[in-house]
C-alpha cells in the first residue's frame, strides 16, 4: 500500500509545477494570491486546496520550490504550457506529464498524468487542478512558496 501521507507531502510541489512553469521569467497571469483545488483520481477524500502568492518575484521561487523535481521538454505559449517532470526523494519517485491551459488572466487549469513508485509499488494517477486568482494581496501564512521546505 502506498503511504498516502507521504505522497501528499510531495503533491503540492507537483501540483505547483502544474501552474508555474508556463514562462520562466515573468508570471503570465494576474499577480497576487492564487488558490489551487486539486483532486487525484481514485484517491480517498475530497482533494486538496492550497495557496500561492504568484507574481514576477515569487514565480522563479515557485519553479524551484522543491529541488527533488526536474522539468524537461518545457513548451509555452500565451494560452498554456506543457512539460514532463521527474521527482526523486528518499520515499517516492514520480514521472509525468503536465498540460496547463490559461483561459483568462485570473484562471488556469492544469492536468497531470504521472507514475509514482513508493516502496516498490507503482501506480499511475491523473489530477486536475483548478487555479483561481483571489486578489492582489498575498497572505504569507498560507503561501506554499514560503512554507515548502527544500528537499534534503
Amino acid at each position: 500500500m502506498i503511504p498516502l501521507r507521504r505522497f501528499l507531502a510531495l503533491a503540492p510541489a507537483v501540483l505547483l509545477l502544474t501552474s508555474t512553469l508556463a514562462r520562466a521569467q515573468q508570471f503570465p497571469l494576474q499577480p497576487g494570491q492564487w488558490t489551487g483545488a486539486s483532486k487525484i483520481a481514485g484517491a480517498p477524500g475530497k482533494g486538496m486546496e492550497f495557496f500561492y502568492c504568484l507574481n514576477n518575484e515569487t514565480w522563479l521561487k515557485a519553479l524551484v520550490a522543491n529541488a527533488a523535481c526536474k522539468v524537461r521538454s518545457l513548451s509555452s505559449s500565451s494560452t498554456g504550457s506543457s512539460y514532463d517532470f521527474d521527482c526523486l526523494t528518499s520515499f517516492i519517485t514520480m514521472k509525468g506529464h503536465m498540460d496547463i491551459s490559461y483561459d483568462g488572466m485570473k484562471h488556469m487549469v492544469s492536468r497531470a498524468t504521472f507514475e509514482s513508485t513508493i516502496g516498490g509499488t507503482t501506480a499511475t494517477s491523473n489530477t486536475v487542478t483548478e487555479w483561481h486568482w483571489n486578489g492582489p494581496a498575498c497572505n504569507p501564512s498560507e503561501d506554499m512558496n514560503l512554507q515548502m521546505p527544500p528537499e534534503k
